[in-house]
């Protein structure tokens, strides 16, 4: 049994975020130790798991708490079935206050994962039924990537783009042409927006008012390796983009996965090609550092693991952890973000589109799901505004017997709220969709969220690991396609899987 008494300690001078820390912990064992007595290790795993949840969960309350709301007690988790919220007063003028009964204890086995409680907290706003979000995009991924280093990033967008909408008669003539369902979906998901983006707007009037966090690291103008990646309304900065190596020549021998060292940070590779088309996994509790001569350094988050390649190419590797049973490759949740044909970014050459490719990598994808999602597994899938997308998402996964669970919806934003392109827009909506799929049918109609972040650099989505994990069981495992960064605990895989990874996209 874990003792009742121990001396609080300040941990890594993270001040009041260390009472934070303690006392998320002290929840945790308190409720196992009257459970049961336990081992070490395996607990250790275990909290560690429950801290983003419960660290995330005390941030929600601290930060968005008003006077008249209900008791946050449903915001925390449970672990293995038992309930590890803390107790909750109600105080005279109506606000809830966290009163922690618990000792501090076993504080120090947690001090290895202190490096997250320096990180920004990416909920800006939440209300009670969590069905509109105000997300901050750097910290959202920084957060999903356990680690106290900050992403570099553009300035914030501070004025809508010009409109290129169509006006008058051309306007109507345009409208005419969309069949009366989209019309009205479209006109669904407006009115949802604005209701969200008004309520978000009360709420930080009088804060301050921005819509993001203040983006200090930015990537320069022109860099060797960085580069700008310029179409046709704006600059945008990009990562380093590197060639794809041929494969066709590798032999069985390197499909076995590259397991990182579980004892040094660093882990020394003499090219970037040997990492291409296998499975590479970070075992540890830490960011691990992938040093390559050729290349420069990578940062991979803590029990990541990672594809680099098209899902084609990684297939073989993939195929043979499934066999092998190397690694877990069933998984509880997969999200994607297929690279559906896209004029705009045909046009700016930013990343291969479908149509560029012989075989649909959604279908590639959609496979996948099939031998990999384990039961009552979530799918989640990035759609455009294109109806026909949409209508080939809906039918795959109808055709599979899974149904829509929620449909979420980013609206992009400017620093001051304003939609970066106008909302009732017909060439450029300045939203999209996220569809939730689970299996089985359903008589419920799918939840709608509305998630309001302010865009970052281009083809860099927010990272909803937080509001994903609110539908997953504790332990649950997770794997996203199409990947432009890691995430902390994830299997990712996509060609620019490691695109944001490179060290010159981090600053400490």
């Amino acid at each position: 049994m874990v003792p009742d008494q121990a001396t609080p300690m300040a941990l890594n001078g993270a001040g009041n975020n260390a009472n934070i820390v303690a006392e998320i912990v002290m929840s945790f064992v308190s409720a196992m130790n009257r459970a049961s007595p336990f081992s070490l290790p395996s607990t250790a795993q275990k909290i560690i798991l429950a801290l983003e949840r419960g660290l995330y969960a005390v941030r929600r309350y601290r930060h968005i708490s008003n006077p008249g709301d209900s008791c946050p007690q449903a915001a925390f988790p449970t672990l293995d079935g038992l309930d590890l919220s803390p107790n909750f007063q109600l105080e005279e003028e109506g606000r809830w206050r966290w009163a922690p009964s618990w000792s501090l204890v076993f504080v120090r086995l947690l001090s290895l994962r202190l490096p997250s409680a320096g990180m920004p907290y990416p909920v800006l706003y939440e209300n009670g039924s969590r069905t509109i979000v105000l997300l901050d995009i750097p910290s959202s991924i920084e957060h999903g990537q356990s680690t106290s280093h900050y992403l570099k990033s553009c300035p914030a967008l501070k004025s809508s783009y010009p409109s290129t909408e169509p006006k008058g008669i051309k306007r109507d003539a345009a409208i005419d042409k969309i069949p009366i369902s989209e019309r009205r979906y479209h006109a669904s998901l407006q009115h949802q927006i604005s209701s969200a983006l008004t309520e978000i707007n009360e709420h930080l009037s009088g804060r301050g008012g921005l819509w993001c966090r203040k983006r200090g690291a930015l990537l320069p103008q022109q860099d060797g390796h960085n580069g700008v990646l310029s179409d046709h309304n704006a600059p945008r900065h990009t990562a380093p983009t590197y060639p794809t190596v041929c494969t066709d020549h590798l032999s069985t021998a390197s499909i076995v996965p590259l397991i990182l060292s579980t004892t040094e940070p660093r882990n020394n590779l003499p090219s970037q090609n040997n990492i291409h088309a296998i499975v590479v996994h970070n075992p540890r509790l830490h960011r691990a550092i992938i040093d390559t001569i050729d290349r420069g350094a990578f940062y991979v988050p803590p029990r990541a693991t990672f594809i680099r390649s098209s899902l084609k190419l990684g297939q073989q590797a993939f195929l043979a952890c499934q066999k092998h049973k190397l690694l877990d490759t069933r998984f509880d949740l997969i999200l994607m973000d297929p690279p559906w044909s896209n004029r705009s970014v045909r046009h700016s050459g930013a990343y291969q589109t479908s149509e560029d490719q012989i075989v649909d990598p959604f279908q590639q994808a959609v496979d996948i799901v099939r031998t990999s999602l384990a039961p009552n597994g979530l799918v989640a899938v990035w759609v455009t505004n294109k109806a026909s997308i949409q209508s080939t998402v809906h039918g795959t996964f109808h055709f599979l017997e899974y149904h829509l669970f929620e449909e979420w919806i980013w609206i992009k934003t400017t620093v001051h709220g304003v939609p970066v392109s106008p909302l009732d827009g017909i060439w450029r909506r300045p939203y999209e969709v996220l569809l939730l799929f689970r299996e089985g049918p359903t008589s419920q109609p799918p939840r709608r969220r509305v998630i309001a972040a302010v865009p970052d650099l281009h083809s860099r989505k927010p990272c909803l690991k937080l509001l994903l994990e609110d539908l997953l069981p504790s332990n649950y495992n997770g794997l996203e396609l199409f990947a432009r960064n890691l995430t902390s605990g994830w299997w990712s895989w996509g060609d620019e899987v490691l695109k944001f990874q490179h060290e010159s996209q981090w600053t400490a």
